[in-house]
């Protein structure tokens, strides 16, 4: 069976470099950024621009059709909340058709990351969940220096926007990126030597959570769930896929 390792942290922690780097490591393995996902639903799927014209208005997209998340996070009535519910049932079905594409080409390590990911079924999903956490003070650095355009008081009012506290939910591992090199060996490692155990069927040594998250609070919240439900939520894809050939084929024999 495909292991899928979720991975997550807030803009700019390092995340995407993590997941890189940690997919060079493992065999055979596929990298997902949901960035692309999400925003190709909200800029092709005419049904989600439809519902967010309408409780946004014409401003929620720029004169080339694409959605303006910048206008929307200056209106007063925007609530992020409200509008990741608009499109979150449709990004949880193009990640199970994701997860069942890459299950079914044979990929044995499905990398799959996003600052959103605790919020998606990937991480209800996930074999193995990763918090990349640096220091506030540490990731602010890093955004200035990623985007010249950037500022302190963009950083602050985008991060206090985003609904989402890492600490709502539980994690199997929580890597505290300095922003130095070869920072991440050594969590790497230890990640990929654990999914070469569980490939062996041997018994991995198990961690105490007092030691796992002695740096960080964990919150008593979480969303995930036995990965059991990973082949329930792949029957539901195969499901959803038959009833949508089905229903285009009545569609096309109407026409005719």
């Amino acid at each position: 069976n495909m292991n899928i390792i979720g991975i997550t942290g807030a803009s700019g922690s390092g995340k995407t470099y993590f997941s890189k780097q940690l997919g060079k490591s493992l065999e055979d393995s596929s990298i997902i950024n949901l960035d692309y996902t999400f925003f190709e639903i909200l800029n092709t799927d005419s049904e989600i621009r439809e519902q967010i014209i309408n409780l946004y208005g014409e401003k929620a997209y720029d004169r080339s059709g694409y959605i303006n998340i910048s206008e929307l996070q200056n209106m007063k009535e925007f609530k992020f909340e409200n509008f990741f519910n608009i499109i979150k049932d449709k990004l949880d079905n193009k990640i199970l058709q994701i997860i069942n594409e890459n299950e079914s080409k044979n990929i044995q390590n499905l990398v799959i990351e996003w600052f959103l990911l605790p919020k998606t079924i990937a991480f209800q999903m996930s074999d193995y969940s990763i918090l990349i956490s640096p220091s506030e003070k540490d990731r602010e650095k890093s955004l200035l220096k990623r985007d010249e355009n950037e500022t302190t008081e963009k950083i602050k009012k985008r991060t206090e926007a985003i609904p989402i506290d890492y600490n709502d939910y539980n994690y199997d591992k929580i890597s505290i990126n300095t922003y130095q090199k070869e920072c991440y060996d050594k969590d790497i490692e230890e990640i990929v030597k654990q999914q070469e155990n569980v490939k062996r069927k041997e018994p991995v040594t198990q961690v105490s959570k007092e030691s796992l998250f002695s740096s960080q609070e964990i919150g008593k919240n979480t969303i995930n769930t036995p990965t059991k439900n990973k082949d329930k939520a792949q029957k539901q894809v195969q499901q959803d896929e038959k009833m949508l050939q089905q229903g285009q084929e009545i569609e096309d024999n109407q026409l005719k």
